[in-house]
């Protein structure tokens, strides 16, 4: 890895950059250096390492980019940071890559019926006879126990309409998973038949996944 990158400076100056462009803004390269704690001239560097365009002091940067940017980040211990650093899109297309890396086939905003009411799953991981349903919470504040009630238990429901529809038309073998993703870790591990995550342990969870463990509410 090239010098600039390597050290939290510089992961720091990336989480800025951000932060400042959330929402298509253009960023001062000034401001971006003054919240990271360094200096303009090692901002730069740092970001001209990684292709920022940078006009006349002023950074743009494509959601694209945004994404390349934040993965890189989190690949270096920065998760939480990063998705923080995103919006809600940006945080649903971030689960998505994460989720592709791990190995697994990824779909976005999926629409199911179970006959009276239609759901959505936001992130659909799909991996041998695994099916991973995620609503992804990009909340603002703590995700306490009262306030993930409702999201499992839509959650729970979407997945369960999900398998319906997945058991009559390809495999009854399929096993759905129903999450909760959100930014700060729950006080819960399960709740009312959903696992509950924040971002920042979604790289282990899907790294230690066992397929049929007990410890874990699938759907079957």
């Amino acid at each position: 890895m090239r010098r600039l990158l390597s050290g939290p400076t510089s992961n720091r100056v990336i989480v800025e950059l951000l932060r400042a462009t959330k929402a298509g803004r253009p960023a001062s390269i000034n401001t971006v250096a003054s919240h990271s704690r360094c200096s303009s001239e090692f901002a730069r560097e740092v970001l001209a390492e990684l292709g920022v365009n940078l006009e006349e002091g002023q950074l743009t940067i494509s959601t694209a980019d945004r994404l390349r940017l934040a993965i890189e980040v989190a690949r270096r211990g920065a998760l939480g940071d990063v998705a923080r650093s995103l919006d809600w899109r940006e945080f649903e297309m971030f689960t998505e890559r994460c989720l592709a890396e791990a190995g697994y086939g990824v779909k976005r905003d999926i629409r199911v019926t179970d006959g009276t009411r239609s759901w959505q799953i936001d992130v659909l991981g799909l991996k041998a006879e695994t099916a991973l349903c995620f609503d992804c919470k990009h909340w603002s504040s703590p995700s306490y126990p009262s306030k993930l009630e409702k999201a499992a238990e839509h959650q729970a429901a979407a997945t369960r309409s999900l398998l319906q529809n997945i058991w009559k038309t390809k495999s009854p073998h399929i096993y759905g998973l129903p999450i909760v993703l959100t930014l700060f870790d729950p006080h819960q591990r399960v709740r009312n038949g959903v696992v509950l995550l924040s971002i920042r342990q979604l790289p282990d969870f899907l790294g230690n996944l066992a397929v049929y463990s007990g410890d874990l509410p699938y759907i079957t």
